[in-house]
């Protein structure tokens, strides 16, 4: 018999793709004086959704406010025409007292620039 052979078997199944930002301890000032704040974090930007129709048609009778303040509380602050068009969705930030402990446990390398301080990949949100 011949031997069997898949796709399946030599591809991977999954691709992992990485839409958080990983624990970084941000910098501030430039050259010498530069340090590193007790502030870490990780952030997940996302494209808003779509506006529906029904959302913006929302309308309040008998109302005191002017009609251009009802208008313009019914429109959705995350809609498309956005200047940066993402919103960010989860920011977990710790407490500042905690810096040193998180820095070891994460295993962050806070020499290095905040987009690759993370020397391992330490979140389990895949």
């Amino acid at each position: 018999m011949g031997t069997f052979t898949s796709s399946r078997l030599s591809n991977p199944r999954q691709i992992l793709v990485h839409d958080r930002t990983g624990c970084h301890a941000d910098h501030a000032d430039d050259g010498l004086q530069r340090h590193t704040t007790a502030a870490i974090g990780l952030l997940k930007a996302i494209f808003p959704p779509p506006s529906t129709s029904a959302a913006a048609t929302t309308t309040t009778a008998n109302s005191s406010c002017p009609s251009d303040v009802n208008s313009s509380s019914s429109s959705s602050p995350y809609s498309l025409d956005s200047l940066s068009g993402r919103i960010v969705k989860d920011v977990v930030v710790f407490d500042p007292r905690h810096y040193w402990d998180l820095v070891e446990r994460l295993n962050l390398d806070i020499m290095e620039p905040p987009a690759s301080q993370e020397i391992v990949y330490k979140e389990k949100g895949e």
